[in-house]
């Protein structure tokens, strides 16, 4: 079955908007005016209600941040968005052609920025409606296109999963430049009706074309001309765009149901020419499924059944009575305080308003008579324990199922919250948002699906695609990697679904138990501590790769010196072999044969001794040789493990058999353990008598500071002294010269 007849789908999709305009449309207006910061009232409304404060505080658009935050660290936390398993005939390859796979497609997601911005867009979308849609229209690039809410117009009783939906529209707009980029080439999809798009370009820019009544697509030549000289023209602002639907339909005209792609004109553009019709179509087949063409990420906080498009309720939408409450009750109390804040007089009679205009209202001022202030007890009083209590629950409300924690406004009368009562309650905030993670992830998988699918397309004109093809090819990577049906895809989850507190406390807990998983699983754990604590997810694969990194060639050279030494010969070190490194190597692989001898209780032969003492008699002298046992402390580390380890090759040197050991081994590993034992002596007494000289020198630092701090205070005293014994000298000698001053009217007194 097919709609052939451009009028009927004019008709279908006309049905669709009307049923969208009934209250669809409004409360997706409410929505996002809430969590974009519009005040809670009218114009009109607080006019009406005498309403002086209409703003929000911001709690709306805080939440809505906070949801995003999560959703979109539990997408792009891990570095990569998800990880890709090939399935070959050569499984030593699989796991190789997989890593490589994997690694090439999320390092070109990564890197565009038109994807990111589709996830962040999608993210917003399903916070406040639940539900955010994006569509393929291209049947070859891999990248998506990001559309609004009211741009899908699909059945009203579609299910989530599309199941029973055989066609929807999606409402585009192109500009005349791109109309024209459209039928103009060489390459021209046959599928584009080349007539009515000139006409449809030659209206959107009427004033421009018209030349004496005539217009351009009459001459298609002269259209074309005018686009080559002024295309960007044509793609500003100045001319409009057209109003495009594009409308998807299966059909099952042939044994295998396809999509076919239609696109018309929107009516408000085409009344003027009354009759619709075809701007393009596609028989020979948009897509085989609708998953790729549309997909839609939900975030459905519903409870009935069976789960509906137009039925899906996101987090904004539960929470819009809540924070509206909240935002008027603000304020409301607002408008109480700033009425408080107002001194009130009671009313007087007309002979003592004249007298008013005298009254200063300054420092030490006297109120004439006639004028009466309203006492704070005979004013009306607003109930603040009430507004506190009411204020307190709605945020609660709204605290219990946003994003994540939200400290509860604190009124001075609780207690500071332990971090495992923070943990707990954590836990609990986030239930709903939560439960949103976790059907992301499930339908997430489906865009991913599409999005590698896409990448293995055989004749692809995307450029992306066709170096992702290429650099396979070119690392010899089998044509059968490119099969889709062999790739199991699986999106990357975060530890904590989004929410950091949880992912503290989920890694600290897995790196408590670190040594019960084995080392691969540990290198994984250590990458999610590391990204936890950096939120950095390439310094974490920086720090912790997903493989070991290649053994040097120190370290090979030391593998293959082992055998040579454990058979009794003799190994010539290069001088490009790193002492500390070689040494460590050696000493690691003996200590190892050492512990498997004694753990399984073996007796060595004569040879196997021998070989033993002879790697220990060659690290000793490699440390020796190198002359740094006291410059690094890697050095002394390694000669206490040598010794060590000497220890336990006497003790098994002891249970060979009388006469099966030669006196002259016997002897050199009784040698080689005292050396070591004299060495490790020697380190540390060199090491305290460093020690020692340390302390001595600083005691006579010591000293002679202080000594000189003593001679200062010494020679301050002095000089004090000094100061006041000359202050009394001076203080002498002026009395004295006072004194006959004084006593000469004296004695003109008694005379």
């Amino acid at each position: 079955m097919r709609i052939s007849d451009p009028e009927k789908i004019r008709d279908i999709v006309e049905h669709l908007k009307r049923e969208d305009a009934k209250g669809r449309a409004a409360n997706r207006a409410a929505l996002n005016d809430l969590y974009n910061g519009a005040p809670p009232w009218t114009e009109k409304e607080a006019e009406e209600n005498h309403i002086f404060t209409n703003v929000q505080p911001l709690i709306a658009p805080r939440v809505a941040h906070e949801a995003r935050r999560q959703l979109a660290q539990a997408t792009m936390r891990n570095g990569r968005f998800f990880k890709v398993s090939v399935d070959l005939k050569d499984k030593s390859k699989a796991e190789i052609v997989s890593y490589e796979v994997t690694n090439r497609l999320n390092r070109i997601l990564r890197g565009s920025m038109r994807f990111y911005e589709i996830l962040r867009g999608a993210d917003a979308n399903v916070v406040i409606h639940g539900r955010g849609p994006s569509m393929w229209d291209d049947r070859h690039a891999w990248c998506p296109v990001l559309l609004s809410i009211e741009d899908l117009k699909v059945p009203t009783n579609a299910y989530v999963d599309f199941s029973n939906v055989s066609f929807f529209a999606v409402y585009q707009e192109a500009s005349a430049a791109e109309l024209l980029r459209k039928i103009s080439g060489k390459n021209v999809d046959p599928g584009w009706n080349v007539p009515a798009v000139k006409r449809l370009i030659a209206s959107l820019a009427d004033d421009q074309f018209q030349d004496h009544g005539r217009t351009d697509y009459d001459f298609p030549e002269k259209l074309a001309e005018q686009f080559k000289q002024n295309g960007l023209y044509y793609a500003s602002d100045l001319i409009p765009t057209a109003k495009l639907w594009w409308f998807y339909q299966l059909t099952d005209d042939e044994d295998e149901p396809r999509w076919e792609l239609s696109i018309i004109q929107d009516v408000r553009d085409s009344g003027k020419a009354g009759k619709a019709e075809f701007l393009y179509q596609q028989r020979s087949g948009f897509a085989t499924s609708i998953d790729q063409i549309l997909h839609v990420q939900y975030a459905d906080g519903g409870n009935v059944a069976p789960f509906r498009y137009h039925s899906v309720r996101g987090m904004g939408y539960l929470l819009y009575p809540v924070l509206n409450m909240t935002n008027r009750l603000f304020c409301r109390w607002m408008d109480s305080l700033f009425e408080a804040c107002n001194q009130l007089f009671r009313n007087i009679g007309e002979e003592d308003r004249d007298k008013l205009a005298m009254v200063m209202l300054a420092n030490m001022s006297i109120l004439p008579r006639g004028i009466e202030y309203v006492p704070a007890q005979e004013r009306y009083a607003v109930d603040h324990n009430l507004i506190n209590a009411g204020y307190a629950m709605l945020r609660q409300l709204i605290n219990e199922n946003s994003a994540s924690f939200i400290a509860d406004p604190d009124a001075g009368t609780r207690k500071e919250m332990t971090a495992t009562q923070v943990l707990a309650q954590v836990q609990q905030a986030g239930v709903l948002l939560t439960s949103l993670v976790q059907m992301q992830s499930i339908y997430r998988q489906k865009q991913y699906r599409e999005i590698c699918r896409r990448f293995t397309l055989s004749g692809s004109t995307d450029k992306d695609v066709k170096a992702f093809q290429e650099g396979l090819r070119k690392d010899g990577i089998s044509e059968d990697a490119l099969e889709f049906e062999r790739w199991e895809v699986t999106p990357e989850r975060a530890i904590g679904g989004g929410n950091k507190v949880l992912e503290i406390s989920q890694v600290n807990e897995l790196m408590a138990a670190l040594q019960l998983y084995p080392p691969q699983s540990q290198r994984i754990i250590l990458r999610d501590f590391t990204l936890a604590h950096t939120d950095d997810p390439d310094k974490a694969m920086e720090l912790v790769p997903e493989t070991e990194p290649p053994p040097s060639n120190t370290a090979r050279f030391a593998t293959l010196a082992f055998g040579t030494l454990a058979q009794g010969g003799p190994v010539i070190v290069p001088d490009d072999v790193d002492p500390i490194e070689y040494a460590t190597v050696l000493l690691s692989i003996l200590g190892n044969r050492v512990s498997q001898l004694m753990s399984n209780q073996i007796v060595p032969s004569q040879e196997t001794a021998i070989g033993l003492v002879n790697v220990a008699q060659h690290i000793g002298g490699v440390l020796e040789r190198s002359s740094i046992a006291g410059a690094r402390p890697e050095a002394r580390q390694l000669m206490a493990q040598l010794q060590s380890v000497m220890a336990a090759i006497q003790q098994l040197a002891s249970q060979v058999p009388q006469g099966q050991l030669p006196p002259d081994v016997a002897a050199k590993v009784r040698a080689i353990d005292e050396m070591t034992a004299a060495k490790v002596r020697a380190q540390e007494a060199a090491a305290e008598q460093r020690m020692r000289q340390r302390e001595m020198a600083s005691q006579q630092r010591l000293a002679a500071e202080k000594l000189k701090l003593q001679a200062e205070i010494e020679a301050k005293d002095y000089k004090t002294a000094a100061d006041l014994a000359a202050k009394r000298l001076q203080s002498k000698m002026q009395a004295t010269q006072n004194a006959p001053q004084e006593s000469a009217p004296q004695q003109q007194t008694e005379q």
